[in-house]
């Protein structure tokens, strides 16, 4: 059996973020893999990770959200948290973001999919 991996990185900086949610970063919805949440700060910032159950790219033939996408907190990022920090769930979710309130310096948002192949 193999192992596959899947990872994606986003990079913020305090002179050009943009305070707020961030672009949405699409999970593999499998329901035996593991996925690594990490967040790297170099200063300081104060954020929190969301994910949904939603299809964030769903529209109707008129380019109109089919379903109005609701983001829940994850638990081991709640509001407030600061610093770097990481966490491993499996839950399978459809997308993931980070929601910057503060930024001084830099950050990275990390997301590692793995799962046995054949």
């Amino acid at each position: 059996m193999k192992v596959t991996t899947r990872t994606h990185t986003q990079t913020f900086d305090s002179a050009s973020v943009v305070i707020g949610p961030q672009e949405a970063i699409n999970c593999e919805n499998i329901l035996v893999s593991a996925t690594t949440l990490a967040v790297a700060v170099n200063g300081t910032a104060e954020y929190i990770v969301e994910f949904t159950l939603d299809d964030v790219n769903a529209e109707d033939v008129s380019g109109i959200d089919v379903v109005p996408v609701v983001w829940f907190t994850l638990e081991e990022f709640p509001a407030g948290t600061t610093g770097t920090h990481y966490a491993v769930t499996y839950q399978p979710v459809q997308f993931v973001r980070i929601n910057i309130a503060s930024l001084i310096g830099d950050l990275q948002f990390k997301v590692l999919q793995s799962f046995n192949s054949v």
